[in-house]
């Protein structure tokens, strides 16, 4: 099986909130590709609300509404973290959000299959990120096995509580497995 590959995604400069062009643009190359290669399958979470992330604490992020899930692949009611393909297939997944402004250290998000902090599918990290606010994006690609949950991940090292803003998660499987 070919190894997970991490997708480099513009990164906002700091201070400015991202537009959802990212996963916007994404979810039209979906489109496209779902024309074409007939893939289907796909979800995108998003919260409308802050997050507290604590200092030095893994915290997935608790989505509050479905942007898009014709497929069934979310149920925020039985747990709003996690998107669930329900067919094997090579996935892509995107993610982003925005660390608010404090103190300096490490700024980190993933996305983690089976919400373990050890099964990471892809993620970025700033280290020693300045105190203005940190818009950080991750993408990924590669197979993933019907039923495991995908969950996006935030750990910062600022000293304290900081909150993570805008945040969305999509997947969507872009072929079958060979």
């Amino acid at each position: 099986m070919a190894a997970p590959v991490t997708l480099p995604f513009p990164r906002q400069a700091p201070g400015q909130v991202a537009p959802s062009a990212v996963v916007d643009d994404l979810m039209s190359e979906i489109e496209y590709l779902d024309g074409y290669v007939s893939v289907g399958l796909g979800a995108q979470l998003r919260r409308d609300t802050s997050q507290s992330i604590p200092n030095n604490v893994q915290t997935y992020i608790n989505f509050t509404v479905v942007e898009y899930d014709p497929f069934g692949l979310t149920n925020l009611a039985a747990d709003n973290r996690i998107i669930t393909p329900t067919a094997d297939g090579i996935y892509i997944g995107v993610a982003y959000g925005m660390f608010g402004v404090g103190g300096g250290g490490n700024r980190f998000m993933s996305i983690d299959k089976n919400l373990d902090i050890n099964q990471i599918w892809g993620s970025l990290e700033i280290p020693g990120s300045s105190t203005a606010n940190a818009f950080l994006s991750v993408g990924c690609a590669g197979p993933v096995t019907a039923g495991t949950p995908l969950a996006l991940r935030c750990l910062q090292g600022s000293g304290v509580a900081l909150n993570f803003d805008n945040a969305r998660l999509a997947v969507f499987r872009i072929a079958l497995n060979t």
